[in-house]
């Protein structure tokens, strides 16, 4: 698969405290990639740089684009917390069909009108679109803020714990829907539910300060070990369940 963005050692934080050091990853095409490790490990630090938000102290970025280096690349970004006040007078439709750069005076041509409509239907909030943003649910803001994010057709989706305070429903919907992107987006997912990394997704980056990339999505001691936890194997059924290995004291 052809490359999209390549990140060379880099290394960044805050207020002169490394929060993450000499990282490498290359993403491709049709990439759909798992972030893990423990809280402070820097995975939305790493995402910060990625999508623009944090520039690294050291290292390099660089996209491709048909193989050749390009100056461009359409990130669509899903953040772990959405700052949207829910009493904002904004309905769904309006929410999904911000995702599309334009200046602020300029109104929206019919064709983008039509395609924010075909990606509500796609979501599963057609019916919805009229709705007040205060009168839906958490899993269907969700999809909404989704709908923002992949609406200007990026080549590379990143979603930071995008299943928090949903219910079983609307995460099992959310994760079909980012099955049927994959097939023409690179997707990163940053997630603490282990299950889910290995159910989705086709690689895995432990981060903890450091990166160690897997090249499958096979969860293995190494990884658990990354969460700093003694977890000795996930199992899945019809219950999913962990087994911890015994914790010791002081």
């Amino acid at each position: 698969m052809a490359k999209i963005l390549e990140l060379s050692h880099i290394s960044a934080g805050y207020d002169k405290k490394r929060a993450i050091e000499d990282i490498s990853l290359t993403i491709s095409q049709n990439d759909f990639i798992g972030f893990i490790g423990p809280n402070g490990g820097g995975k939305t630090t790493l995402v910060k740089v990625i999508v623009g938000l944090l520039q690294p102290e050291r290292g390099t970025m660089q996209a491709y684009r048909n193989n050749k280096v390009s100056d461009r690349l359409r990130v669509g970004y899903l953040a772990q917390k959405n700052q949207i006040d829910h009493q904002f007078p904004i309905r769904v439709r309006e929410v999904v069909s911000s995702g599309i750069i334009k200046k602020w005076n300029m109104r929206y041509r019919r064709e983008e009108l039509r395609k924010t409509d075909e990606l509500l239907e796609r979501l599963h909030l057609s019916h919805l679109k009229s709705a007040s943003i205060s009168e839906i649910s958490g899993g269907e803001m969700q999809r909404a803020l989704l709908g923002r994010a992949i609406i200007s057709d990026p080549d590379l989706l990143i979603l930071d714990e995008p299943n928090t305070y949903l219910d079983q429903h609307s995460e099992d919907m959310l994760y079909s829907i980012l099955n049927e992107l994959n097939r023409r987006m690179a997707i990163v997912l940053v997630s603490h539910d282990l299950g889910i990394i290995s159910s989705y997704v086709k690689t895995i980056a432990c981060i903890n300060y450091t990166m160690h990339y897997h090249p499958n999505n096979e969860i293995t001691e190494e990884m658990l070990e990354s969460y700093q936890c003694p977890v000795e194997l996930i199992t899945h059924g019809k219950v999913p369940h962990r087994v911890l290995k015994d914790h010791i004291h002081e």
